[in-house]
């Protein structure tokens, strides 16, 4: 990577320097594969950033260098002399000197150098870093954990530095493959409907047609509460009802949610064959539930969409959506202290002796979004997992589970995704008369019923510091998990307005 030069000879004659350098590079070169890559960069300098100015033909020069042989930093030392005059190779030869000077003190060639093609790389040492999905201020090890400065981060940065860049997205934007992938998943795909007889056979003309068949599981909405999910559901919705005034043929539509946990566990358990049956017929699904779920009936086939939202902002919401209902009026801070010391079942749940409390109240605050992007939670494989394993199985997820990712705090340009890609869910559909808006839906209580007299505990729009700390603490593979969703988004967005 480096070519050093220690002993340049030091010879009147110009040529002569220039001929003995060419050849030293050349015998340092030798045997080398070579592919075009400029190098600038001093071995100590290795995993640093380096402001590099280039220069003339892909030839660079360190900006962090300032010396006085700067003009013939700015010059390729195989530049020959066939210009100069006799009278100038004193001069000539000096540079050449304070050119060696240079090299010397900074360990650089200011050449272009073709890099092998394999090189061995040398790696620092990392020191192993703990991971928990669930990080408490007084519980981090300084001897295995980075030190974590809380005063410092905003609602999107990571706790945890050396894990701090969400695994398997740090190049998303410069992705081509990716890139390609999005505008495949993003072309235009209308709704099934097949037109047969009564022998089952497809007929080409629907004019002549006896039998409609409408295959079912074509399209799903996995909904994370309180991201916008239920303003998605309604556009969903009314595209459906549109959809089967145009076609005269009912779109069957079905829901799975975890709000409803007790339906929802005797699903999931084969308790309820009514609900399995919902869910096998239906063409249009929503599902308010982790994408196990969807693998379990069979849905993981059909064009999926989502919306992702910042987890700060998220958990808040969901706060001051269920203050009464789940968290009892209870501040947010007092909730996570009891999840941390292990008392909340019993506060949530009271009467149960310690048992586990079933109840979608704490799963909600606690990484809810890259909870509900894991498929081997199925087979109870999560609590085996650590944080960044988890993070790297919803991020995967994320890729190629799903047609198209939202993020909340872009719904209005994420709906004309969704309205392009699937035009029976576009604002305006062919000669149809109504018109399917995004609206605000499911927001928070006018009366959570928490203050005096059973009155309003009125809430801040946004959590105070304390609290803002004590969400990222506890929601650190989400906030990863957001920031490779955002850099998704952004190039989707590049693919949209490309078309």
């Amino acid at each position: 990577q480096d070519i050093y030069l220690p002993n340049w000879p030091q010879s009147r004659d110009s040529e002569q320097v220039i001929a003995a350098n060419k050849k030293a590079v050349a015998e340092k070169m030798e045997g080398m594969e070579f592919r075009d890559i400029p190098v600038g960069v001093r071995d100590n300098e290795l995993n640093s950033d380096v402001e590099m100015i280039p220069l003339s033909d892909n030839s660079y020069v360190d900006s962090n260098d300032d010396d006085d042989c700067e003009p013939m930093l700015k010059s390729k030392v195989d530049q020959t002399d066939d210009g100069l005059q006799k009278s100038n190779r004193w001069l000539f030869i000096w540079l050449s000197i304070c050119l060696t000077i240079a090299i010397s003190a900074t360990s650089a060639v200011i050449v272009t150098v073709r890099k092998p093609t394999n090189p061995t790389l040398y790696v620092p040492d990392m020191p192993p870093v703990t991971k928990s999905t669930v990080v408490s201020n007084e519980e981090i090890s300084s001897t295995e954990v980075p030190e974590v400065k809380v005063d410092l981060i905003s609602p999107t940065e990571v706790l945890n530095e050396e894990v701090s860049k969400a695994k398997g997205s740090e190049d998303w934007e410069n992705d081509r493959e990716l890139e390609e992938m999005i505008r495949e998943k993003m072309k235009p795909k209308e709704f099934q409907f097949i037109v047969k007889d009564v022998n089952d056979t497809v007929i080409p003309g629907a004019e002549n047609a006896k039998l409609s068949y409408m295959p079912a599981k074509q399209f799903a909405h996995l909904h994370h509460m309180k991201t916008g999910g239920t303003s998605m559901d309604g556009v969903i919705n009314c595209g459906a009802r549109r959809l089967g005034k145009v076609l005269k043929e009912k779109v069957v539509q079905g829901k799975l949610s975890e709000c409803s946990f007790n339906n929802f566990q005797k699903c999931m358990n084969d308790e309820s064959p009514s609900c399995a049956g919902r869910i096998d017929k239906s063409s249009v699904m929503s599902y308010c539930a982790p994408l196990y779920a969807v693998q379990k009936f069979n849905w993981l086939d059909a064009d999926i969409i989502t919306v992702l939202r910042d987890p700060v902002d998220r958990v808040w919401s969901q706060f001051r959506f269920m203050t009464s209902h789940c968290y009892r009026c209870t501040p947010l801070l007092d909730i996570y202290k009891m999840i941390d010391n292990s008392t909340i079942n019993e506060f949530l749940c009271p009467g149960l002796g310690g048992k586990s409390c079933k109840s979608i109240c704490v799963p909600q605050i606690l990484n809810h979004q890259s909870r509900n992007l894991i498929l081997s939670y199925l087979d109870d494989d999560t609590e085996s997992m650590d944080a960044e394993e988890k993070l790297h199985e919803a991020i995967e997820n994320l890729k190629t589970k799903f047609t198209l990712i939202g993020i909340t705090e872009e719904l209005e340009t994420y709906r004309k995704f969704v309205g392009h890609t699937f035009p029976w869910l576009s604002e305006n559909y062919m000669d149809s008369p109504m018109t399917c808006k995004l609206k605000h839906r499911n927001a928070s209580p006018g009366n959570n019923r928490c203050g005096a007299n059973g009155g309003h505990w009125e809430l801040p729009a946004h959590p105070d510091e304390e609290t803002r700390k004590a969400i990222i603490a506890h929601n650190q593979v989400d906030v990863k998990l957001y920031e490779a969703a955002k850099k998704y988004f952004a190039v989707q967005k590049r693919v949209f307005d490309s078309l």
